[in-house]
């Protein structure tokens, strides 16, 4: 089955976004400035496209009615698992954000969160890839 053209796009994206995500935190950690706009603009692009892509595939006219019910409930549980994780990628952001503003690093104060955050946002992502190339490979 080919894929429709969205989905190898958001699919695509979603590594894009994951890379920046990961880079932004991680060189945070490790003491650079924080990279408000470029992880803002991740999170900006992650909700008007992603999101979005998920919400059309679950209930759109593109909604994949031929999926065995045992994938639709993988979709289901991915979806339901990844929405917060997202959201606590944005309370994340504002929260380092306020942080650096007071040059204090909020991701090197609270590493423990941090990294049990960037394992989560790694599982949403593996499930929603690992999706992609069962449903269409």
């Amino acid at each position: 089955m080919t894929p429709p053209a969205f989905s190898i796009f958001a699919a695509i994206a979603e590594l894009a976004v994951t890379a920046i995500v990961y880079s932004s935190i991680l060189s945070h950690i490790r003491g650079k400035p924080f990279r408000l706009k470029l992880l803002g603009f991740a999170i900006l692009f992650e909700a008007i496209v992603n999101v979005t892509y998920m919400v059309t595939r679950f209930i759109g006219a593109d909604s994949p009615v031929h999926l065995s019910a045992q994938m639709k409930l993988l979709a289901t549980i991915h979806g339901t698992f990844s929405m917060p994780v997202f959201i606590w990628l944005i309370i994340l952001f504002f929260l380092a954000s306020s942080s650096a503003k007071l040059e204090q690093n909020f991701f090197r104060d609270h590493k423990l969160m941090t990294y049990v955050f960037l394992i989560l946002w790694r599982v949403s992502v593996a499930s929603g890839e690992v999706m992609f190339l069962q449903i269409y490979l």
